[in-house]
């Protein structure tokens, strides 16, 4: 809920030392049992329970991964013993769990089990570069929230269904499902509820909102996983951090963007155990690049952790882009897409100097040159030494970044 303006206006272009800042709250509820969807610019636009559901589907165009609803503390294995979905038995079973990515929403638990020697292996199933369907290849045991088993097979993707089947360890109770992407409009995945074998549309269009206050599972130190709350960003908006400065004098220019999605994350607090609260970081800000370009400067406040869920903040627009970002490319595509070989960047600018880098999901650059020509610019590039997967074009001039999603097949 927004609770008061502190001070100013926004005034002309870019920063100002003279913007408005407003404070604003949300509250995860005690037990942080709801999520939070926010919108930088039209506030708080969903908060939602995120108990209900077990698992998450990608409902992008090429997407295929699958998230669990860490949460609630639903644990993911693969199956070591073979397909043979009669004759499962978790006898002494000492796996490790797999969890969902907290860099990318294309990664899903269930996506880790992947072959990294086979590019068209996904984790749960084999793309097929032919027909275009993943065919599932193993069988997943999963642990519930309540402390129950089930074995779970995903059996395929097949023009944008999919098809999987659960039971107990014993085979009973089995239910076969379908999940399709069609159902679903504007949304990022759509959940279904293992317990309840129902799907659940439960998101807000993912054009409304830029950032999520959630609960989700955090790597601590190598093979250390916990759970932590934090904030994490949507597909399309990029966050720069200023760290060990004073919120009162960063500068947006001052910070690279970074495309993972917990660059806030949640170590923006700390619990101090003299007082038994959370503490602040005080030398700490960011800077969120929403999806229509506006850049909004968010700095925390307060967090009343798990009694309340409740998160305060301040938020700042500090620069508009309709009136100053990246005005010198007028245009921006890559054919084919996704690519298999060979990608051809299309891009029309007035700028004098073009950075056009190519980063993973994990933020690592795989490509970069510089390109010192104006005007109407294909530019070729192999693909062939790329994993399948999906990637970021990032072309940076002096007035700013944008970027464009390129999926290699």
């Amino acid at each position: 809920m927004k609770t008061r303006i502190l001070l100013g206006m926004i005034v002309g272009i870019g920063f100002s030392s003279s913007a408005q800042l407003v404070d604003d709250s949300i509250s995860m509820l005690p037990g942080y049992v709801n999520e939070s969807y926010y919108s930088l610019a039209n506030d708080e636009q969903a908060n939602i329970d995120n108990t209900n559901w077990d698992l998450a589907f990608d409902l992008s165009g090429y997407g295929a991964s699958i998230r669990t609803n860490e949460h609630t503390g639903t644990e993911v294995y693969v199956y070591p013993n073979g397909t043979d979905w009669a004759s499962v038995d978790t006898t002494g079973m000492i796996w490790n769990a797999m969890h969902n990515s907290e860099t990318s929403w294309f990664i899903g638990a269930v996506d880790q089990s992947v072959n990294t020697a086979n590019p068209f292996d996904l984790g749960w199933g084999i793309y097929n570069p032919v027909t275009h369907h993943i065919n599932g290849d193993s069988i997943n045991i999963i642990k519930l929230s309540s402390g129950g088993y089930k074995k779970v097979m995903f059996e395929s993707l097949i023009s944008g269904v999919y098809t999987f089947k659960h039971a107990d360890l014993d085979g009973s109770n089995e239910v076969s499902a379908t999940v399709t992407k069609g159902d679903f409009t504007d949304k990022n995945f759509a959940y279904y509820s293992i317990v309840n074998d129902i799907t659940i549309d439960r998101e807000p269009a993912n054009n409304t909102w830029d950032i999520v206050f959630t609960k989700y599972i955090a790597e601590l130190g190598p093979g250390v996983h916990y759970g932590v709350t934090g904030v994490l960003a949507n597909n399309g908006v990029y966050v720069r951090e200023a760290s060990g400065i004073d919120p009162t004098t960063a500068a947006y220019t001052d910070y690279m963007i970074d495309s993972v999605i917990n660059v806030i994350g949640w170590d923006w607090k700390s619990f101090n155990m003299s007082s038994f609260a959370y503490d602040i970081v005080p030398d700490l800000s960011y800077f969120v690049q929403d999806q229509a370009g506006d850049i909004w400067h968010l700095i925390f406040s307060k967090f009343e952790g798990t009694s309340t869920g409740k998160v305060v903040f301040g938020k700042e627009l500090v620069s508009s882009a309709s009136i100053d970002e990246v005005n010198d490319i007028t245009a921006l595509g890559v054919y084919p897409n996704p690519a298999k070989d060979q990608a051809t960047i299309v891009l029309n600018s007035t700028a004098e100097s073009i950075e056009l880098s190519i980063v993973d999901l994990s933020g690592k650059q795989v490509f970069n040159d510089v390109i010192n020509e104006t005007g109407f610019i294909t530019y070729p590039i192999s693909t062939n030494n790329f994993l399948s997967g999906t990637y970021f074009i990032q072309v940076r001039t002096k007035n700013g970044l944008t970027s464009q999603k390129l999926v290699v097949i």
